[in-house]
């Protein structure tokens, strides 16, 4: 029951809170329409009180710095003017909330406004320079940054670099177990786990120990070759009462 009766208590004076600043920027508007309305009406004097008045009740509003300073500048109080365009123009350019300035602004002309839209020019560009400043620096804190990551993760420590004569960390080890410079003997060729033999080979024999590529019986090959011819006149085919028909 406690807590439900502290958090009923804590949103009420938020809202209380809310209501009342609302209630004191309705005031601070109200202060800023009516000196306009003295400006514009040409009463310089009534409407620096107006402008006065809602700045030192806490208005942050751009426009309230630079009518008061227009009015300044209508009463000859030029250095005074200066300073309010300079607070206005800063406000201008870093408030989060959005101000219809120009709007505002619209019946102002002349030399006036020229000296105005001086100030204004110079707190924007003023910012830029800042904002490249700050861009700048973030890039250059990024950049260093990526370079302490990049050498905390390449570069090896010495104890982790390979040192002469240690075989544990040589890729290039042998496995062999033979010391460097020693001469490898050629592996023997072998077919089917048998060596193979390198020597000359010899001609291939029959079971009886003779050559079956051997030259054998000439005489035999001789008289094949004078089978299927017998004289030179003879029919090859057998058919010897065949007339000759060149005859």
């Amino acid at each position: 029951m406690d807590r439900k009766w502290r958090l009923g208590l804590i949103v009420t004076l938020v809202f209380l809170g809310a209501v009342r600043a609302n209630a004191q920027d309705d005031l601070l508007d109200d202060l800023y329409g009516r000196g306009v309305h003295a400006y514009n009406a040409q009463d310089y004097r009534n409407a620096w009180t107006m402008f006065n008045d809602a700045i030192a009740q806490g208005s942050l509003d751009p426009r309230a710095f630079y009518f008061r300073g227009l009015a300044l500048t209508r009463l000859g109080r030029s250095e005074d003017a200066s300073a309010d365009f300079q607070r206005g123009a800063q406000l201008e350019v870093t408030s989060n909330a959005v101000f219809p300035v120009g709007r505002s602004l619209s019946r102002i002309q002349g030399t006036q406004r020229l000296a105005l839209e001086a100030y204004r020019q110079k707190a924007r560009l003023a910012l830029r320079a800042q904002r490249k400043v700050r861009e700048r620096a973030r890039y250059e804190q990024l950049r260093r940054n990526e370079e302490g990551v990049l050498r905390a993760g390449v570069t090896p420590s010495a104890d982790s670099l390979p040192q002469p004569g240690d075989t544990e960390s040589n890729p290039f080890k042998d496995d062999n177990g033979l010391a460097e410079g020693t001469a490898v003997a050629a592996p023997e060729r072998t077919s089917g786990g048998t060596a193979l033999d390198t020597s000359s080979p010899q001609p291939a024999a029959g079971d009886d120990g003779t050559d079956i590529f051997g030259g054998g019986d000439d005489k035999a090959m001789d008289d094949d070759k004078g089978k299927g011819s017998d004289d030179a006149g003879s029919d090859l085919f057998g058919n010897d009462d065949a007339p000759n028909p060149f005859e």
